[in-house]
């Protein structure tokens, strides 16, 4: 069997159904997006076509546990250049070390606003009283208070410095 190529992709990708929605109108380097449909999180319809390029380039299927994370930090991109197998730990630190997790308001499981935090932070008072204050744990308090959380919202914003708090 013939490997596969990005070129022969290139040439063959009007006859292919999968390949025909990719757009390689960029070239044989740059990102490859995906054509059809993609969800609120940019990447491609229920199928993620990011990863049926991977197996299809590679002609081989995916290892249970292992997702297919891009090189190239652009969700709809199908480039089999830039997608590469990996595990999900993996595929996480990556997107910790470039600082591309959503935080703050914009994680969908946040219960506080920026300046919410930013005045728990800046609160004196226990941290059970604060937490009823806001409706949150005094866990919560605490993780606000020693930096656990929220840390690259308070570390810069902070008004006094003191976070002046008891358990």
């Amino acid at each position: 069997m013939t490997p596969h190529t990005v070129e022969s992709i290139i040439a063959g990708a009007a006859e292919s159904p999968f390949w025909s929605q990719v757009d390689m109108s960029g070239g044989p380097d740059a990102c490859w997006p995906w054509k059809g449909p993609v969800d609120s999180d940019g990447y491609e319809g229920r199928e993620r076509a990011h990863r049926t390029a991977w197996e299809r380039f590679n002609r081989e299927s995916l290892k249970p546990g292992e997702v297919v994370m891009h090189s190239c930090d652009n969700p709809p991109c199908c480039h089999p250049d830039h997608v590469i197998a990996a595990r999900q730990r993996d595929n996480n630190a990556d997107r910790a070390a470039k600082d591309r997790g959503a935080k703050g308001e914009e994680n969908g499981r946040a219960v506080l606003t920026e300046a919410e935090v930013l005045e728990i932070f800046n609160s004196i008072g226990s941290y059970a009283a604060i937490g009823k204050k806001f409706n949150v744990s005094k866990w919560s308090v605490r993780d606000i208070k020693t930096g656990k959380n929220w840390a690259w919202l308070t570390s810069s914003n902070s008004q006094n410095g003191n976070v002046g708090a008891k358990s």
